[in-house]
């Protein structure tokens, strides 16, 4: 884990798929929400597989963040709208690799 600044932090999760990465994560929400001292503080999380990618780290981190972005909309949509089955956003499941033009 490491902090990139302000309240963004990476986590690798070494030999671990999209959907493994997932359920880690999603197991970190529900012990956060769990706890009653963290007054309703949650997070929104963005995942990047990496398989082979052609591309630089700050590539990855930026579809990451692209990613985290969308979870957060759909967060902030789910709740207008009021309670909705699951809502599915691209942070979750497989991540295609990002290319970069040579």
């Amino acid at each position: 884990m490491a902090r990139l600044g302000g309240d963004e932090f990476a986590v690798l999760l070494p030999h671990t798929d999209g959907g493994s990465a997932k359920l880690a994560l999603d197991r970190v929400m529900d012990k956060l929400a769990a706890d009653p001292r963290s007054m309703g503080v949650g997070f929104s999380i963005g995942i990047v597989e990496l398989h082979n990618a052609v591309g630089s780290i700050d590539d990855l981190l930026g579809l990451a963040d692209e990613r985290m972005y969308a979870a957060k909309s759909a967060k902030k949509l789910a709740a207008s709208r009021g309670p909705q089955p699951d809502v599915p956003t691209p942070a979750h499941g497989p991540a295609p690799a990002p290319s970069v033009p040579a």
